[in-house]
């Protein structure tokens, strides 16, 4: 499969660019693989070459492949095609899964609804997302066998799914994604619209309803319609979750019983779907006859229905009873007390949490740490970070991961007593013959008699045959300079509580679990017989610990931590060797050692030791006391953090997790850790996707595409992926058989905006969608030539024959192809558009058929902080932008934002186009493609439900097959509003008529109305605050100004931050932004420190200056300081409102669970962090 060098040099592509920094990032951090350590090991061009060289198996024919291996090369090289993430990530590897989306039946029976959760985690882990619509499963409430029951309905088992996808990370880059489909005849309808409105609840699933031409025309009609189930008229009243003011019963509207039981009155089901999609941006609505007109597959398979991290066994996790292993929480079975860090912002260092479960056995990796901290779990298990969540297997050398900052809890059992003696056990005791032994040396044997008097009263119930109890004190050995504590009750004792002598370098069980004074005196016995407390003006003062069992000194670390003690491990801090020791007679000896570590700890630690622990040695406490009593400042505080050193792969072993909901973490090993559709398809089927980008094929000589070279390079891209159904590992039998008797594949594009930037054609204007229509007939025609001519010469596909006069209509009729070409389809299907989210920022275009979103913006994740500047915006201002150089983008970037006005009116985008213009775009696109857009349609947050009513009616009318609708702010979650109730006129088809073509042809893009910015004049005198916030070591102080309504001004200093912070932020307010918007930028900026401040963590300088921003605005508004607060009033608010009034508004910040950000954008029918990139599609 070799290719010559004069080949490779032939692969040089006309439109083919270096690989910009930002991209450059994105594909390390995604797409290559990676060492052990999390490091990149594939440049751009080695991911070609190892999918390409992958994919090229499945050519038979020696010839033939080295031309698909040239082409394809010079394709994805240059970034012009680029398959969908699974395969980018799986192609080359054993067990490669490189499909993006499947579909999946849910039988009615208990074994089948397991069996569905269980193909579900196979697929998410092979890198693959699911599709299922529930219309199968009965009713909630109904009967099961003869006195087995009742169901419990399709939203309940899809808890079960969602479930299950909380442990199962795809293929280590993608998380699982469902897609939940329901039918609008279904009984448990209005289940399913409300199921997410609490916007908590199946978090994992996007849902999606299916409508019927037969339910619209009763909507159109005001007219009652009857629910079904299994083909059959459903004849019991329908269940009403919002009914009794939301406590649930039988359904009714305004007061009215339906005229028979089973039946629901339509323009109330479709105000309801509206209502939510308005303000939830859920469910979308499919309409699935428009769907079936475009099935060619109906007369053989029927009609389309649809388009998890751990710890190993040892893991010691904190709980408000003690420290116990996840293995032994898992064999109790008990809800857990789950110890939660403070940097979340709850008083509380104890929250409710699951039962620990057992998830498998699965690889697992070892994260080592420069301060000893490690952790065993599987690789996509997440850890806290300055910068949010982080998978382990993606942490870094040197990033810093959370460890818990404050106490955590305790058991009843054991006294302080009880911890001493065992600590000066471990410390300074041994075993011999019968007898448990401590032993006093040198100014120690002032503890003796107290230790004696301990034992004395500890071993008082036992006996030692019929000899009763005898007193025990200490014995003198006077020319060692030792007093020692003997005792074989003790003994017994120890052997009672699982101590054996060959365990003695460990933290007994009983400690672990004890109560707080039990753990306590273990730690004080312990370091008052082996601890030092060392004094070191050059190199610091500390106390250490010294022993020649690391596993007790890492043991003996959490136990500090649980008391908000943060301490470092030294190995091998004394090589093992001949060693000049004390011979316990006054003089010294050389003794064979073993090696010796040692746990250090000082600063702000070395007073929380004080006061926490302290020593029972008079010379050891008075050292201590003497260093606190001199320091002339208070340390810095402890940030309670550790570096990671490496991460390693470490073997397979049994893993389990438990769900905590309030901050969806817990502490495992001191460290702070996370809890644990694209096509519509037929059932078991999967579509592989690629996208082939439109922009790169612009000829600016002729001001057009190069129609020639674009419809040659189709072919390959299909010829490729028609490869991929053959080189394919498929998760399930049943799927492979579906995918190779069918053979789907999905070419989409990807660029259409950025190319019509070049051809200066407004999107969503009429002239760009004759532009769309245009190049996806051309592209549709050569997706099916080429399928065509692979069929002809590989075979048809086994599907074809059943099928063939449904065939013969699509590729001649609709599809426009001559008839003089054979009729051997390759394939099922061979077009889309799907999601681009991720790779466009690969290919440096365009997302999709999408608009441009912005121009110039910063993304952050944990890579970094990245700005990025639109090539086409730049070069409309007359800057060359080196998107190689960082310092080239951001002067870009910044000339962009600040010359925004003065780009051509066609540099429009998603959120300043109307809802009647994407829907323009999306017809022109959807009437050239086998089968779904993902596109979304964009409206503005004034947008009423009515509004979004209209869209949704006309994009049925228009003939569309499904609609993914997004208000801005919707997906902060505004509280549903209600859709006017009064029985509406019979609607006219002539103005329905008129109102389609209306769209279709109107010759301007109607821009949603945009603020204008009027400046503001500082007045002599503003009001104002100023906050003094630690950060880093050091305080930021931060001023705000505002004039009793309007935030004006921003002083800010100290903590490195930059005077001209401030200076632009009031720039800015001054000049007509909103202080929303001045703190949104703000926030972007990341650093390498947080600090909790207002109940929110903020990991920069800036991030507190936005939030103090924030916090005045509220305040003038006569609202709580914090997001938190104001979040658990709005519903109050919205509570007591009177029925006539409109709701309040209250949010429910949608986070991304990569990077903790805010800034999620909903695109291509998909949510996607505007910082980091990261989707849930791809």
């Amino acid at each position: 499969m070799s290719v010559s060098k004069q080949k490779m040099v032939e692969l040089t592509n006309p439109f083919k660019k270096p690989l910009g920094i930002n991209a450059q990032q994105v594909v390390g951090k995604r797409y290559s693989l990676k060492d052990l350590k999390g490091n990149a090991l594939e440049t751009w061009d080695d991911i070609v070459k190892r999918v390409v060289f992958h994919v090229a198996k499945a050519e038979t024919n020696s010839s033939k492949r080295e031309e698909f291996i040239t082409h394809l090369m010079r394709l994805m090289d240059a970034r012009a095609f680029v398959p969908n993430t699974p395969c980018l990530v799986n192609a080359g590897k054993p067990k490669g899964q490189l499909a993006a989306c499947f579909v999946l039946p849910v039988p009615d029976s208990i074994d089948g609804i397991m069996e569905h959760a269980k193909y579900c985690a196979l697929i998410h882990q092979s890198g693959g997302g699911t599709g299922m619509t529930y219309e199968l499963l009965r009713p909630a409430g109904t009967s099961v066998g003869e006195g087995r029951g009742v169901a419990s309905g399709p939203v309940s088992f899809m808890q079960i799914v969602n479930t299950m996808t909380e442990t199962v990370k795809q293929g280590g880059v993608r998380r699982g994604a469902n897609m939940g489909i329901l039918a609008v005849a279904h009984p448990d309808i209005l289940r399913f619209i409300h199921a997410k409105n609490d916007q908590k609840s199946l978090t994992n699933f996007n849902i999606s309803v299916t409508i019927s031409d037969k339910f619209l025309q009763a909507v159109e009609n005001n007219e009652w319609f009857q629910a079904e189930f299994d083909g059959k008229p459903w004849d019991v009243a329908i269940h009403d979750p919002k009914a009794n003011d939301g406590q649930g019963g039988d359904y009714t509207y305004q007061g009215q019983l339906p005229p028979q039981p089973g039946m629901v009155y339509a323009p109330d089901i479709w105000e309801r779907i509206i209502s939510s999609t308005h303000a939830w941006a859920e469910p979308g609505i499919i309409f699935i006859d428009n769907v079936n007109k475009h099935n060619p597959l109906k007369n053989s398979m029927g009609l389309k229905k649809a388009s998890n991290p751990c710890v190993t066994g040892e893991t010691k996790i904190f709980t408000g009873e003690g420290v116990f292993t996840a293995r032994e929480l898992f064999e109790k079975q008990n809800d857990v007390e789950a110890v939660i860090d403070g940097r979340f912002g709850h008083a509380q260092n104890t929250t409710s949490a699951s039962a620990v479960f057992w998830t498998g056995r699965k690889p697992v990796f070892r994260l080592v740490t420069n301060e000893g901290y490690t952790l065993r779990a599987t690789g996509n298990h997440q850890i806290m970070t300055p910068s949010g969540w982080v998978e382990l297997q993606d942490l870094q050398a040197g990033d810093k991961v959370h460890i818990l900052n404050r106490k955590g809890g305790f058991g009843a059992q054991g006294s302080l007593e009880f911890g001493r003696v065992w600590g000066w056990l471990v410390g300074d005791g041994h075993f011999t013959g019968k007898q448990a032994v401590l032993s006093f040396y040198h100014e120690d044997r002032e503890l003796a008699a107290l230790f004696s008097s301990y034992v004395e009263t500890l071993a008082a119930p036992l006996t030692v045959g019929d000899r009763g109890s005898y007193p025990i004190a200490p014995v003198a050995i006077p020319q060692r300079k030792l007093l020692t504590v003997s005792s074989q009750r003790l003994a017994t004792l120890c052997r009672q509580e699982g101590i054996a002598p060959e365990q003695k370098l460990s933290v007994p069980q009983i400690v672990w679990t004890g109560s707080e004074e039990m753990q306590r005196g273990f730690l004080q016995g312990l370091f008052s017989a082996d601890g030092t407390v060392h004094v070191d003006a050059l190199k610091g003062n500390h106390v250490r610990l010294t022993s020649i069992s690391e596993s007790l000194l890492r043991e003996v670390q959490q136990l500090l931590l649980n008391f908000g003690i943060a301490a470092t491990l030294y190995q091998n801090r004394r090589e093992a060797g001949p060693t000049l020791l004390p011979d316990g007679r006054g003089g010294k000896q050389i003794y064979q050692s073993q090696a010796r570590h040692e746990l250090h700890f000082s600063k702000a630690n070395l007073e929380a030791f004080a006061a926490e622990i302290g020593f029972l040695n008079s010379d050891k406490q008075t050292k201590l006391e003497t260093i606190l009593t001199r320091r002339k400042r208070r340390p810095n505080n402890e940030n309670f953090s550790a570096v990671v050193k490496a991460i390693i792969a470490d073997g397979e072993e049994d893993v389990f997790d438990l769900t905590e909901p309030l901050t969806h973490s817990f502490i495992a090993n001191g460290i702070v850790v996370h809890n644990c559709a694209e096509q519509m398809l037929h059932d078991y089927n999967a579509c592989n996707l690629g996208s082939i980008d439109v922009a790169k094929y612009y000829d600016e000589l002729t001001d057009d595409m190069d129609w020639e070279r674009f419809g040659k390079d189709v072919y390959w891209c299909v010829r490729f992926l028609d490869n991929v159904i053959d080189t394919c590992a498929w998760p399930l039998p049943q799927i492979e058989d579906t995918v190779k008797r069918t053979r789907p594949v999905g070419l989409g594009i990807m660029g259409f905006a950025d190319l019509c930037l070049h051809k200066r054609v407004t999107y969503g204007s009429e002239e760009s969608a004759l532009l769309a229509e245009h190049m996806m007939r051309i592209f549709r025609q050569a997706s099916w030539k080429a399928s065509l001519e692979l069929g002809a010469e590989k075979g048809v596909m086994p599907e074809f024959e059943p099928n063939r006069d449904l065939y013969e209509k699509l590729v001649y009729d609709e599809v426009g192809l001559d008839r003089s070409l054979p009729l051997t389809p390759r394939n099922y299907e061979v077009t889309t558009v799907a999601p681009t989210g991720t790779i466009s920022l690969v290919a440096e275009t365009s997302s999709g058929c999408e608009p441009n979103f912005s121009y110039a913006f910063v993304r952050r994740d944990t890579i970094g902080t990245r700005t990025y500047a639109h090539p086409i915006a730049a070069k409309a201002l007359g800057i060359d932008v080196d998107q190689t150089n960082p310092e080239s983008i951001a002067a870009a970037a910044q000339a962009i934002v600040e010359n925004r006005d003065k780009l051509p009116e066609y540099f429009v985008d998603a959120l300043t186009l109307d809802p009647d213009n994407h829907l323009r775009v999306l017809k022109a696109f959807q009437d050239h493609v086998d089968n779904s857009i993902s596109k979304t349609v964009n409206a503005p947050s004034s947008y009423s439900v009515e509004d979004t009513d209209r869209v949704h009616r006309l994009a049925w009318k228009m003939g569309v097959k499904a609609v993914s609708y997004y208000r801005d702010g919707s997906r902060d979650g505004q509280v549903l509003t209600a859709m006017t109730t009064e029985k509406k006129e019979e609607p006219k088809v002539e103005a329905a008529q008129a109102e389609v073509a209306a769209v279709a042809k109107a010759p301007a893009v109607v821009k949603a109305e945009t603020p204008t910015r009027p400046k503001v004049e500082r007045p002599r005198e503003l009001l104002g605050a100023t906050w003094q916030v630690p950060f880093d070591g050091q305080n930021l102080y931060v001023t705000i100004n505002h004039d009793g309504q309007r935030v004006l001004e921003v002083f800010a200093t100290g903590a490195g931050l930059s005077v001209s912070v401030g200076l632009l932020a009031s720039k800015m307010l001054r000049g007509g932004f909103e202080p929303e918007e001045v703190a949104n930028s703000l926030s972007k900026v990341i650093g390498n420190h947080s600090v909790w401040f207002n109940e929110r963590l903020c990991t920069s300088s800036e991030q507190v200056v936005a939030e103090c921003i924030r916090l005045t605005k509220r305040r003038l508004a006569h609202q709580p300081d914090s997001a938190r607060a104001l979040k658990a009033i709005a519903p109050v608010a919205v509570q007591a409102a009177p029925a006539a009034a409109k709701p309040a508004q209250g949010k429910f910040a949608a986070v991304c669970p990569e990077c903790n950000s805010e800034n999620m954008i909903v695109e291509s029918g998909c949510v996607r962090c505007g910082d980091c990139a990261w989707s849930k599609c791809s």
